[in-house]
């Protein structure tokens, strides 16, 4: 099967998610005033949608010149190698808001993210390691996405 358009469909995706982030942000007001959670949010979807659409790119451009495992591959090291730092840091401030009294994240919404964001570089990890697997790379690619739609939804719901 060619991966190629599996791709193209999470590069598609993920600007529809950055585009309904925005669409969403503007809804803020024109003062834009955020509070630190609700900045979070919107840092961790943008994130999270530039990162899919990024290595989803990568992937096409590799496949027009290299082999489907090595564009996989590579892909996967990538995402890995953006994801990992990526994770730790918005972890940390997932951490910080769920400690503090004042807003929602609560801990089954911490929990929730740690999972994914743990879920993410372990699933492109598993791609390296198995010689660029597709269906493992699209697997992170997809989880990405579904993390950020998750985050968008706790955006849209909840204000602080």
């Amino acid at each position: 099967m060619d991966p190629q358009p599996a791709f193209a469909l999470i590069a598609e995706l993920a600007l529809a998610l950055a585009g309904f982030g925005g669409v969403a942000a503007a809804f803020g007001g024109r003062d834009r005033s955020y509070a630190p959670v609700e900045m979070t949010r919107l840092r961790v979807l943008f994130t999270n949608a530039f990162l899919a659409l990024s290595t989803s790119l990568l992937a096409i451009g590799l496949l027009f010149v290299t082999t489907t495992e090595t564009a996989c591959r590579w892909a996967s090291v990538a995402g890995l190698l953006s994801q990992a730092p990526t994770s730790v840091y918005f972890l940390r401030l997932v951490y910080q808001h769920t400690v503090n009294q004042e807003t929602t994240p609560g801990w089954r919404a911490f929990f929730f993210s740690l999972a994914a964001m743990i879920a993410i570089p372990v699933l492109f990890g598993t791609s390296i390691a198995s010689g660029g697997s597709s269906a493992l790379l699209v697997f992170a690619l997809s989880t990405q996405l579904l993390y950020g739609l998750w985050i968008f939804t706790r955006l849209l719901i909840h204000r602080n």
